[in-house]
């Protein structure tokens, strides 16, 4: 009998890289369920524009301490600097662990997938019957 593989998206494996990543950014930054992670796979220079105008007022809205953002390498870099706001380029497949171990267990209360695609999103959502950038991320997270 052949044994069932996993999908992919959800090996046991990748799920642990991401575990371990998640780890490694913790010690690294001293995290703690107060702040934030913010986690950005967009290939859309127009959408992190909008990211990078909206995280400040986000973070002290949310009463985040200090956030990680977590983005990939050799993509898109960011411009948005301000205290407590920590940057990491990684590689794609660091990005898909990560989301991977998300996908099984909420890792920290504030965590945050600005992603446009499914399944996080979907990728019609923005500009359907006029919403914008604007309103994605402001939808996304209400008070």
């Amino acid at each position: 009998m052949k044994p069932i593989e996993s999908s992919e998206d959800m090996s046991l494996d990748k799920t642990i890289r991401g575990w371990i990543f998640w780890k490694k950014m913790k010690n690294k930054y001293n995290l703690s369920n107060e702040d934030g992670l913010f986690i950005f796979d967009s290939k859309d220079v127009n959408f992190k524009k909008h990211v990078e105008k909206w995280i400040e007022s986000f973070s002290t809205e949310h009463n985040l301490k200090k956030s990680v953002l977590v983005s990939r390498e050799g993509y898109i870099q960011f411009n948005c600097v301000f205290d407590g706001l920590y940057i990491e380029y990684v590689p794609v497949k660091t990005i898909k662990s990560l989301l991977s171990y998300y996908k099984v267990v909420q890792f920290t209360k504030n965590i945050y997938p600005l992603i446009l695609e499914p399944p996080f999103s979907n990728d019609h959502m923005v500009g359907y019957r006029g919403l914008g950038y604007e309103e994605y991320l402001k939808g996304m997270w209400i008070s």
